[in-house]
């Protein structure tokens, strides 16, 4: 596992790791496609199925479930919180967590 918390500027980060953290942010400076053009260049075999995206500040409701929709097109593991606080999204799950992973199930 590789955590740089965005898309890497040198593409020789994109070695040596099983799954590279891509997007670590809020769900307002989610960018689908940006996110979604790296998976489209596939650097050094880096696709889909090697990304991740950590996402706080997560919707709720229908669009929880339109949300791991659009970004499950881009990452192969995700994690959407509803929380905000810097200490609170690393040490506690939030109000969205069951509704996220009957989500996860779901899709």
């Amino acid at each position: 596992m590789h955590n740089p918390g965005s898309i890497p500027d040198d593409d020789r980060l994109f070695t040596g790791a099983d799954c590279i953290v891509v997007f670590e942010n809020s769900q307002s400076n989610f960018q689908s496609s940006t996110l979604l053009g790296l998976t489209q260049k596939a650097v050094n075999g880096y696709g889909r199925q090697n990304f991740a995206y950590v996402v706080n500040g997560g919707p709720t409701g229908n669009a929880l479930d339109a949300f791991i929709q659009k970004a499950g097109s881009g990452a192969q593991y995700l994690f959407v919180t509803d929380l905000t606080g810097y200490n609170e999204i690393y040490e506690q799950f939030g109000n969205i967590w069951s509704s996220f992973v009957a989500g996860m199930a779901a899709g």
